[in-house]
């Protein structure tokens, strides 16, 4: 069965989901697919009302289907997921703890050309089985160890803060998704009660910048943080958190950026990247030449990688990342993913819940 202009649905439901991404204008998938470019627009706004999509995309009625149907008033939105594109209402999204997909184009071009690629779209590309993965918002127990708002304190020798909620990509494994992209509550405002509290705490040699991920911050922006941390003199290092290296390694040939790291040795203190390469594949040229020019200026590097069903549970996976590493990067222990809601698919028998 065909449209009245003459287009298949088939064919509609192949090119819409295409305008949803930020990769290619609607002129250039207009042009790739030889339709006008106001057809391509209209294909759009009906997937985003839900409308165009075939039988063969969309969701059975299921329970979960027939609540969100229930949601009246809540804005239907379309989603590409691995699985294929669906729409589904906010309110429904926002029950599972959906983000939704956001990857930019460094890291999305690199993957595809990787030879990786059926491994690493599950770090980043919605599934459907994250609305059949039960779990907890805080399965490490972030809000009790929280002792000046948006600073942790769960192990003596360290302090984690919380500096952003956003990130550069949304990590379909992300144990904080209750914040990550969506709420500021448990960002930190006050940075002088922040200092005031560690300087009271001897015990704590490092601070950790996460959230969300600091590299997100402007550099002037981390500059006011080191502002407070700095003159602490019983910290010996700066931690930064981040996968900012691996979705976008560019940010890191900021010339500002360099000089608040010369800045933090200045003062006495080590700054470490704690980077998060989960696949040797993920290791870009960029990303290896900053990692290198910081070093040389330096900085420290740690890699953490985290044990994902479907990515890099598999041993000569590991070893092989283990050995990228080789190249700048310190690995420390692999963790098991995060038993938060939404989180289980992508965990496997690793789950951690604590």
């Amino acid at each position: 069965m065909t449209t009245r202009r003459g287009f298949t649905a088939d064919f509609e439901a192949k090119v819409a989901p295409e305008a949803l991404r930020d990769d290619k204008t609607i002129q250039e998938i207009a042009a790739k697919h030889k339709v006008h470019p106001n057809q391509v627009s209209t294909w759009k706004r009906q997937t985003v009302n839900g409308r165009t999509l075939p039988p063969s995309q969309r969701l059975e009625k299921s329970s979960a289907n027939q609540l969100a149907l229930a949601d009246e008033g809540s804005p239907m939105v379309a989603m590409n997921f691995i699985e294929g594109t669906h729409a589904f209402s906010e309110a429904e999204l926002q029950r599972h703890e959906i983000t939704q997909y956001r990857v930019p184009r460094f890291y999305r071009e690199h993957i595809r050309a990787s030879g990786s690629y059926e491994q690493l779209k599950h770090i980043v590309e919605p599934s459907l089985q994250e609305f059949s993965s039960p779990g907890t918002l805080d399965t490490s127990g972030e809000g009790e160890n929280t002792v000046v708002h948006g600073l942790q304190h769960k192990y003596d020798q360290t302090g984690l803060l919380l500096v952003t909620e956003q990130c550069a990509a949304f990590c379909r494994y992300c144990f904080r998704k209750r914040l990550v992209g969506k709420s500021k509550e448990e960002i930190a405002v006050d940075y002088e009660k922040v200092a005031e509290y560690i300087t009271r705490h001897p015990e704590m040699n490092n601070v950790l910048l996460s959230g969300g991920d600091p590299f997100m911050l402007s550099t002037t922006r981390l500059h006011g943080i080191m502002d407070h941390l700095l003159p602490i003199p019983h910290l010996t290092s700066i931690r930064f958190g981040t996968k900012t290296i691996t979705f976008n390694p560019r940010r890191f040939a900021d010339v500002k950026l360099l000089g608040l790291f010369k800045r933090i040795v200045k003062a006495g203190k080590t700054p470490v990247i704690v980077a998060h390469f989960d696949h040797f594949a993920e290791f870009s040229e960029e990303a290896e030449k900053r990692i290198l020019e910081l070093r040389e200026g330096g900085v420290q590097f740690l890699n953490q990688a985290v044990l994902l069903a479907g990515v890099n549970d598999d041993p000569e996976i590991l070893a092989a990342t283990i050995q990228k590493c080789h190249s700048g990067c310190t690995t420390v222990l692999p963790f098991p993913g995060s038993a938060d809601d939404g989180c289980l698919p992508f965990s496997g028998p690793f789950a951690s819940r604590g």
